[in-house]
């Protein structure tokens, strides 16, 4: 009886060449919303995952000032998988600068001016069809001689 490691080798090079013992179904990755629901959000199991994971990304994101260069470097690393995987599971990115909005935008520092327009953004937000799950940090346009409003923190790499 061949052990476990020959027989994965033996799938490996069959799935290499495209034989398998039964075709593969093809299915929508195993986060995707249903499209049966008209509407994602009547997916409350995927909601909530989908809630659970924004709730991790804002927590390590918010953590990334107060830990050590590795830590921030491993923290950053989840940050970026969880959005890219909420992002393959139908989950809307929220990160282009432009006029502000309240709804989408959460301002960091204060407001110099009359100015609206985000110039960048600081965090991603995240939405699923209407619904925001978190706002997008953002930090306005100012005048560069104010040297209160210089630290606004980093830019987010996106």
């Amino acid at each position: 009886m061949p052990d476990l490691r020959d027989w994965m080798l033996g799938m490996w090079s069959r799935l290499g060449r495209g034989q398998t013992d039964s075709p593969a179904p093809q299915q929508s990755p195993p986060c995707a919303a249903p499209e049966t629901l008209a509407d994602p959000l009547d997916n409350q199991p995927w909601v909530k995952l989908v809630e659970e994971c924004v709730d991790l990304f804002d927590e390590l994101d918010g953590q990334l000032k107060g830990i050590d260069a590795g830590g921030s470097e491993i923290a950053e690393h989840v940050c970026l998988r969880l959005q890219e995987i909420m992002q393959r599971c139908g989950v809307e990115l929220i990160d282009q600068p432009g006029a502000f909005e309240r709804t989408l935008h959460q301002p960091i520092g204060t407001r110099t001016g009359l100015s609206t327009a985000a110039v960048s953004i600081i965090s991603p937000g995240f939405r699923v069809g209407r619904r925001i799950l978190l706002r997008a940090r953002v930090r306005f346009a100012q005048d560069h001689s104010d040297p209160a409003h210089e630290d606004a923190g980093p830019a987010w790499p996106g």
